[in-house]
This record gives structure tokens, sequence and C-alpha cells, in this order.
């Protein structure tokens, strides 16, 4: 039986696969086009027309795989949505159990880390004889397993120990012996070595002798043939001197040529410079005068309005007529609020007529 995902996985494969035939976007039309498209060549630089047709081909799969993508990330954003649907329902679920059985834990915990620590001071008991047995039959040499140490009773640790102790005393005793007999025997070869050592300087001395007389002959030898490669040496390096003087003063000659050519590209290019900048000059000096008379006919008329515009606010009164001159406290405290604030206004209108640039 299916699972309600299953089912709506393959629901929504049924409905992609619908859409993709629906564009004609199937396995057989890709093949096809594998197969057609497979074939095609560009013989080589020269060949346009075999250009043209792979890039016309390949412009026709690109449309295609467009469209494939378009209608495939359709379907992938609406399972995206039921996945993440589900995983938020079973986080909540699983977090339910969970509170339930960390405390269960919890609670088994405090029992099971006590048997740990008894069962901790108990080993680290164990560990610590075995640790001392171990290193009191190293001391005597032990070569037997020292892997079953621990699970030894008393009785049979203390028979091995002693059992090692006796046969170290014995190996002791043998190697004493054995260290006399061969100090013995290494004085003998001593006396043997001194004897050998002086034929062998004696014999050694001959050699010498003649390895003196072979090496000075070859010396000799080696000195004739190294005048003979340095009268050769000296010969070449006179040739080489004539062919390399001979090909820098040709070289010279070229360098000479070239930098006479630059020196008359460079002034000609100081003059097309030197030109080009005068007339950009003289545009720029015109485009400044011009702007400048602009600028100034600009202030002109706005130094005018602004004239006309403080005359404007010069002109305001702020005086009250004389029905008011006989009036009510409330009312006077009233008119000089409003003439203080009047008065305010202007000084305020005449600063933002100044700020105008």
């Amino acid at each position: 039986m299916k699972t309600e995902t299953e089912v709506i996985v393959l629901s929504t494969n049924d409905a992609l696969t619908t859409n993709l035939e629906k564009e004609n976007i199937t396995d057989v039309v890709i093949a096809d086009l594998k197969t057609k498209y497979s074939n095609l060549k560009i013989s080589g630089l020269e060949d346009k027309e075999g250009y043209k047709q792979v890039d016309k081909a390949r412009l026709d799969v690109k449309q295609k795989r467009i469209i494939a993508e378009k209608i495939c990330n359709v379907f992938v954003s609406e399972a995206h949505a039921i996945h993440k649907s589900r995983t938020a329902k079973r986080t909540e679920i699983v977090s339910q159990f969970t509170d339930i059985e960390d405390g269960l834990q919890k609670k088994l915990d405090v029992i099971d880390n006590e048997l740990a620590k008894l069962k901790q001071i108990e080993d680290d008991k164990k560990k610590a004889t075995t640790a001392k047995r171990i290193s009191d039959l190293q001391a005597v040499n032990y070569s037997g397993d020292l892997m079953v140490i621990e699970f030894l009773s008393d009785e049979q640790y203390d028979a091995k120990l002693t059992e090692a102790t006796e046969a170290k005393r014995v190996a002791d005793e043998k190697i004493a012996e054995e260290k006399r007999l061969a100090q013995v025997e290494a004085e003998k070869i001593e006396a043997q070595r001194i004897e050998n050592e002086k034929e062998s300087q004696r014999l050694a001395k001959i050699k010498a002798e003649q390895e003196a007389e072979s090496l000075r002959l070859e010396n000799e030898q080696k000195e004739k043939i190294r005048l003979i490669e340095e009268r050769e040496a000296k010969i070449k390096a006179e040739e080489d001197r004539i062919k390399r003087e001979k090909i820098e003063a040709e070289q010279k000659v070229i360098r000479e040529a070239e930098l006479e050519k630059a020196k008359k590209e460079a002034a000609e290019k100081t003059l097309k410079d030197a030109e080009e900048k005068r007339i950009a000059d003289e545009k720029a000096n015109e485009e400044r005068l011009k702007n400048e008379e602009r600028e100034k006919l600009r202030l002109e008329s706005l130094k005018s309005e602004k004239e006309k515009m403080n005359t404007w606010i010069n002109s305001l009164d702020y005086g009250y007529p004389d029905s008011l001159k006989e009036r009510s406290e409330e009312c006077g405290v009233m008119i000089n609020e409003i003439q203080k604030k009047f008065i305010a206004f202007k000084t305020w209108a005449q600063t933002q007529i100044e700020s105008l640039k």
C-alpha cells in the first residue's frame, strides 16, 4: 500500500511529465536531438556554414532546455512547500516524545553515574595493583605474557616473581662470566691489531710514495694539456671578440636608425598634441566666457528681483487702526504677540531673500 507521500510524488511526477509532453519535451525527442546534432562538425576556422549550423542547433537545444527548466521549477517549488509542512509536523511530534524520553533518561543517568563512579574506583585500584606487579616483574627481566598478570591470584603472582628473580640471578652470573672471557679474547685481538697496524703503516708508506710519483707525472701531463687548451681558448676568444664587435656595430647602426625614426615621430606627435591642445584651450576659453556672461546676466537679474522682493517685504506694515487704541488687556497682549511674530516674519523673509545666490 502506497503512503500519502508516495502518492503525492507519483501524482506530481505524472503532472510534470504531462506538462513536458505538452511542450513536446520527451525522452524520445531528447534522444532524437542528441542523434541529430551529435554528428554536426566544424571543419576548421574557415567553415563558416558549419559554424552557423552548430550555433543554430545550440540555440534550439537551449530554447527547449529553458522551457523544461521553467516547467520543472514550478513543480519543484510545490514539492518544497509540501516537504516543509510535513517536516514541521514531524518536528512537533518528535519534540513531545523527546521531552518525555529526556525526563526518564535523567532518572536513569543518576543511578548509572553512581554505578560508574564505584566501578571506576574499583578499576583504578585494580590498575594500580597490576601496574606494580608489571613493574616488579620487568625489574627482574620477566619474559612471560604481561597481559595475563592482572588475572593472577596473589599466590600465582608471587610464584612467577620468585621464578623470574632466580632466573635473573643465574642470567647475571652467566653474563659476568661471558664478559670476563670476552675481555681475555679482546686483549688477544688488540695485540694482533697493533701488529697488523704496524705492517699496514709500512705498506701504506710505500704505497704513498708510489702514488706521489704517479701524481707528479699526472700533473705534468695535465699542465701540458692546460697550456694547449689555454692557447686554443685565447685564439677562440679573439675570434669571438671580432665576431661580437661586428654584430655590435651592425646593431648600433640599426639602433641609431630606429632612434632617429622615433625622434621624428615624437616631434610630429608633439606638434600634433600642441595643436590639439591649442584648439581645445580656445574652445574651453570660449565656453568659459559664455558661462561667465550667462552667470553675470543671471546675477544681475537675481539682484533686481531681490531688490523688488525686499521693497515688497519692507512695504508690509504691522500697525493697527485707531479703533483699537482703546482695548482690553487681553486684546493688547494679543496685538503685541502678533506684532512680534510679524517682525520675526519680516526678518526671516529678508534672510531667505538674501540667501538666494
